[in-house]
């Protein structure tokens, strides 16, 4: 399930990931070789319903660019079914949009308020030259709020998922 859910993903942030680098992409492109892409490194600190997103472009390739989003956890299991559901408006409650990190670069992002929840924070980096080669970094839940109601305050809860099965666990919270 797990290969399944990150060839979802995977093909979702290319997209993302092809137009946020597209406009830097075009003169470097001639010249430019390929090189295996990294997954970018991505902190995520929690202050009430705000994230604040860190992004890393560990990344040579100057055409290489990295973007981040956040899912309703719930959303996920959809996702894995239709990747095209990443593309739906609304489907996506918070990305860095176009404006990536670049090959070397940091940035930090600021989501707006989210409702309480749980979110799946993604980050992935592709190259313009190679965009059916994306390199996604492992998905991290971050709790906002209380969205568990009497099983206590979760607020800030946040964790790499590493090889957790995330349909799995989300089968199990929701089933």
């Amino acid at each position: 399930m797990r290969t399944h859910a990150t060839a979802v993903l995977t093909r979702a942030a290319a997209g993302i990931a092809v137009a946020a680098t597209a406009a830097l992409a075009a003169p470097s492109l001639a010249s430019a070789e390929t090189t295996p892409l990294v997954p970018p490194t991505m902190a995520t600190t929690v202050d009430g319903n705000i994230v604040s997103v860190e992004l890393t472009n560990p990344n040579l390739d100057p055409v290489s660019g990295c973007t981040a989003v956040a899912i309703d956890s719930a959303k996920m299991p959809a996702l894995v079914d239709d990747p095209a559901k990443f593309f739906e408006p609304g489907f996506v409650s918070w990305t860095s949009g176009i404006d990536g990190a670049t090959a070397g670069q940091t940035k930090t992002y600021t989501t707006p308020a989210l409702s309480d929840g749980i979110y799946a924070f993604i980050g992935g980096c592709v190259s313009a030259i190679d965009p059916a080669q994306p390199a996604l970094g492992d998905p991290q839940l971050v709790t906002i709020g209380n969205p568990l109601g009497s099983l206590g305050d979760l607020g800030g809860l946040t964790g790499s998922l590493g090889d957790l099965d995330l349909g799995a666990l989300l089968g199990g919270l929701l089933g």
